[in-house]
């Protein structure tokens, strides 16, 4: 499993549990793909030979269910973009989001990266991951692991809900 691959498991799970406290409803989006030629099976699963269909849209799409309080938060029905990036580097540049990208994560009402900075690219050669307002990258095209809000993986949606009730 690549560095990737867990920090969207990790989100996943957190979505689970916004959605068992009737908070948020988020969904991974799959990115299209089409697979070329036969199936195999073997020991580590399915593999086979494939092309992306087109290019992918955000990782994550929701909605807030309930608006958790306080004037400047969500409120229901308020839609939610989460785009997520590993990276090894010291910081994650703009260009890191693709076009494509960037019109979910501009047209969502709340729209985050969670960046997870891996060992080499953080000043104590631990991983650190981010939640990081998409406005914020929008405007200094590039995050570092100091910036944005210190998060765990499955509970990455926290520091909303808390800005949302000070």
């Amino acid at each position: 499993m690549t560095p990737g691959e867990a920090l969207e498991r990790a989100v996943m799970a957190g979505n689970e549990w916004y959605l068992a406290q009737n908070i948020v409803l988020v969904t991974k989006v799959p990115t299209p793909i089409k697979v070329l030629g036969k199936v195999r099976k073997t020991a580590q699963g399915r593999e086979f030979t494939a092309c992306f269909e087109r290019r992918a849209t955000c990782d994550f799409l929701g909605i807030f269910l309930q608006s958790p309080g306080g004037h400047y938060g969500p409120r229901v029905k308020d839609s939610l973009a989460l785009e997520c990036k590993s990276t090894t580097a010291a910081r994650l540049p703009y260009s890191a989001v693709q076009p494509q990208q960037r019109q979910w994560l501009d047209a969502a009402q709340w729209s985050y990266l969670l960046i997870e900075f891996l060992g080499t690219g953080t000043e104590t050669g631990k991983s650190a991951c981010r939640l990081v307002p998409w406005s914020a990258l929008h405007s200094s095209r590039s995050m570092g692991p100091e910036d944005g809000f210190v998060v765990d993986a499955v509970r990455w949606l926290d520091p909303v809900l808390r800005a949302a009730n000070p």
